[in-house]
């Protein structure tokens, strides 16, 4: 699949929903700052866009809320 603007797509196994950086499963700030660079248009690198939460095949705004909520009440 072809990545999408500002999206640098890794080689590296399946990431959790919202785990950006494929860290095992484990949503940090990490993953909000690296979504939200991918929103400034950055291209940060260790995306994984498997940790897509809507299935839109990009990481974005919605995956940066995600992980906000997340960190906020954690989702079990």
């Amino acid at each position: 699949m072809a990545a999408k603007s500002g999206e640098q797509p890794t080689d590296s196994t399946d990431a959790a929903p919202g785990d950006i950086d494929g860290s095992g499963g484990a949503i940090d700030l990490k993953d909000a700052i690296l979504a939200l660079k991918v929103c400034a248009g950055l291209s940060p690198s260790g995306i994984r866009k498997e940790a897509d939460i809507n299935n839109d095949t990009r990481i974005g705004v919605e995956e940066a809320v995600y992980i906000f909520r997340n960190l906020a009440t954690p989702i079990r």
